[in-house]
């Protein structure tokens, strides 16, 4: 029995680092490969516990060692080792579903838009460069001219961008770990309904509290005006079209209408970008009006 548990922990430290180290691999084609490695390390926390996942995560960063240099492991598997404790964290605490995946979205933007400045900083990259660079490459394809200005606003969101990945990210990742937990009846239940989730006057509020923080911050270290406020209003966008989506989505599990929960979503996606201001709208004025009780009452 004692040999099978050794060879079993042998085993498991190898294909964590196999699977980290391929998923590190792939990530250059899609960044898919890489949200598999914070899931991979919260899971392996909540089996095998804290010593066993901090053994495992080191024999990773060994065996990365011989393929990468410490520079490139330390920009990357260490981040990505830091999200799956920043998952482990977040559900450790039973708090609400909402507040994990916001706080989730919160600390992974952080994480990834300090690790882009880094790069900028490295590779000596500034917004006027990346702009000139951007504008450069959009002229050569197509027959659009706009002045310099504009491509600098659209570069200095990369804040933005980089939420918005990190926003859904938190919803899956928080979704499957939870659901796996479930399965293995680790004392956490599933996020059964993400529908049911959605922003309250309080919500709203400390969200203003904490971007409002962020200008400060942002305004103190000297980062233009006009920039901040352009992330700020795009971040803030996005966090009522995901309450948005949460409505629509239970408003189109309570229709009538003869399609799966596959199509609908499918759907959802391919006419998204029709649908993106009717989702920030109802998406805003649900904090307020809460439509999931009114069509509960009108019943």
């Amino acid at each position: 029995m004692t040999l099978t548990k050794s060879v079993n922990k042998i085993t498991g430290a190898i294909f964590i680092a196999c699977l980290s180290l391929m998923s590190l691999y792939l990530a250059e084609y899609s960044l898919i490969f890489m949200g598999i490695i914070p899931i991979a390390f919260a899971l392996t926390f909540f089996n095998d516990g804290l010593m066993s996942a901090i053994l495992k995560a080191g024999f990773t960063y060994a065996t990365a060692l011989v393929f990468l240099k410490v520079g490139q492991i330390n920009r990357s598997l260490i981040p990505l080792f830091l999200l799956g404790l920043i998952f482990v964290v977040l559900i450790s605490l039973k708090i609400p579903a909402k507040y994990q995946i916001f706080l989730a979205f919160v600390l992974i933007s952080l994480t990834f838009i300090f690790l882009f400045k880094l790069e900028m900083i490295e590779n000596k990259l500034t917004i006027d460069k990346m702009a000139a660079d951007f504008k450069g490459l959009i002229e050569s394809a197509y027959s659009y001219r706009f002045d310099l200005d504009i491509y600098k606003r659209v570069v200095a969101l990369y804040p933005s961008l980089i939420s918005m990945l990190a926003m859904v990210y938190a919803v899956l990742a928080t979704k499957l770990i939870r659901n796996y937990l479930s399965y293995k009846d680790k004392g956490i239940d599933d996020i059964r309904e993400l529908d049911q989730i959605r922003m309250n006057p309080k919500d709203l509020l400390g969200l203003c509290l904490i971007l409002a923080l962020i200008y400060f911050m942002a305004n103190f270290m000297g980062i233009d005006r006009i920039y901040i406020l352009a992330n700020i209003i795009f971040i803030s966008m996005l966090i009522f079209v995901v309450n948005g989506l949460s409505l629509f989505d239970y408003m189109l599990k309570k229709s009538s209408l003869p399609l799966t929960r596959a199509f609908q979503w499918f759907f959802m996606i391919i006419l998204f970008q029709v649908i993106f201001i009717p989702l920030l709208f109802f998406g805003f004025a649900d904090i307020f009006i809460d439509f999931r009780s009114r069509r509960k009452n009108a019943k």
